[in-house]
């Protein structure tokens, strides 16, 4: 799909080239940051069947195999707040381009993990982590997977050339799909052997390496995603101003 997708931008007029390219950028963004995602359903389950115990808030009872089930709980809890707040902000006259939102969304994903980090790195011997510590982390990467989710799609309708809309934005998919594979990948490299103890040595080390590499990568990730935005903002104006300049070419003859 992508190869193909390239094919049409290298047959395309230089101002739909250009904003297809901003398209391919979106789609890497929105691929590492569904990698991060993904460890939801992949990494952080291996963590939570391993370490997670009690009832949340000490009230309910919830199994370890099941805490993503908090993630469609804030889920339903961002939309709205993400939806007033950069509605709010755009009526003061604040506008943040898509690739800068997805560079916030790495932040929240970089505290996300952070506190997972840490959550794991100062497990007691016990080996055991409180249900609530999972809620904050869910919280983080709910709110920055709602704006990824809903401000990337909006994105390519409003840059992709008419005749190619539904199949650009069908690249959303593909990153997510491209994700997964990579995520699955990564998250191989902290699987223990069938029947291996579970000690706050392997915890410490084990989880705590894998997740702080995570953490710092999501640092480094803002700053591609904002110099990502920067970029983009560059290929519009120019993907603009060509198009400007053939109306008025057209309108002379």
């Amino acid at each position: 799909a992508i190869l193909y997708f390239i094919s049409l931008m290298v047959k395309s007029k230089k101002s739909d080239a250009l904003k297809m390219g901003t398209i391919l950028i979106m789609t890497l963004l929105t691929t590492c940051f569904f990698v991060y995602y993904g460890q939801m359903m992949t990494s952080m389950t291996m963590v939570t069947i391993n370490t997670m115990r009690g009832d949340l808030f000490g009230l309910i009872p919830i199994a370890p195999e099941a805490s993503m089930a908090m993630n469609p709980l804030w889920c339903i809890v961002a939309g709205p707040v993400i939806a007033m707040t950069f509605s709010s902000l755009e009526k003061r006259g604040i506008n943040f381009s898509t690739a800068t939102k997805v560079g916030f969304s790495f932040i929240l994903t970089a505290i996300a993990f952070g506190i997972l980090t840490m959550a794991v790195t100062t497990v007691g011997e016990d080996v055991l982590i409180r249900p609530e510590v999972f809620l904050a982390i869910h919280f983080f990467q709910a709110f920055a997977e709602v704006i990824v989710g809903s401000m990337v799609v909006a994105f390519i309708l409003s840059v992709a050339p008419k005749h190619i809309e539904n199949f650009s934005v069908s690249l959303f998919s593909v990153a997510i799909a491209m994700s997964g594979i990579v995520g699955a990948v990564f998250s191989t490299s902290i699987a223990l052997e069938k029947g291996q103890e579970i000690t706050q040595e392997i915890v410490q080390t084990v989880y705590g390496d894998y997740f702080g590499l995570l953490t710092m990568l999501a640092v480094v990730m803002v700053a591609v995603a904002l110099a990502a935005s920067v970029i983009i903002r560059k290929m519009l104006e120019k993907a603009n101003s060509i198009e400007k300049e053939v109306e008025l070419t057209e309108a002379k003859n």
